[in-house]
């Protein structure tokens, strides 16, 4: 379960993003995080990865507050990008979340590869084979 009590967020004072902000998803429930550009949506999902820290309040992933070192075993991050810039599947993807697990450094063992074909099985990628991991966002900044 995600929890957050009472966060409230603001790079700069006079332009508070979100304030108080409360709410608790079980699972299976989904959030959607709706609007418009600037209004704090990646902000808060920094803050609930615990790459930002709330000016106020808490955020804890099945009891266990972001601020605390074992957060990361509960918890997988694959950020938007344009494209994969390596080859890795699908699968490869997946496994990379066991890291908390397996150890820096480490290979995964026949258990770990299990549990990343189930994780993708539960998902109906139950395909063994290296799928090419597509990653792309909504919309893309784009500088010119």
């Amino acid at each position: 379960m995600i929890t957050a009590h009472n966060i409230s967020f603001y790079y700069d004072q006079n332009r508070v993003l979100f304030r108080n902000l409360s709410f608790e998803l079980k699972k299976p429930e989904t959030l959607a995080i709706l609007g418009a550009n600037g209004a704090g949506k990646t902000t808060l999902l920094r803050c609930l990865m615990g790459f930002l820290k709330p000016k106020s309040g808490d955020i804890s992933v099945d009891g266990i507050s972001s601020d605390n070192h074992t957060f990361w075993r509960n918890v997988s991050y694959v950020p938007q990008a344009r494209q994969c810039v390596f080859g890795y599947s699908v699968l490869d993807m997946v496994m990379m979340g066991r890291t908390p697990y397996i150890g820096i450094g480490r290979l995964p063992s026949k258990e770990d590869q299990d549990i990343a074909m189930e994780s993708l099985e539960r998902l109906g990628r139950n395909q063994s084979a290296p799928i090419p991991a597509k990653i792309a966002g909504a919309a893309i900044k784009r500088s010119r």
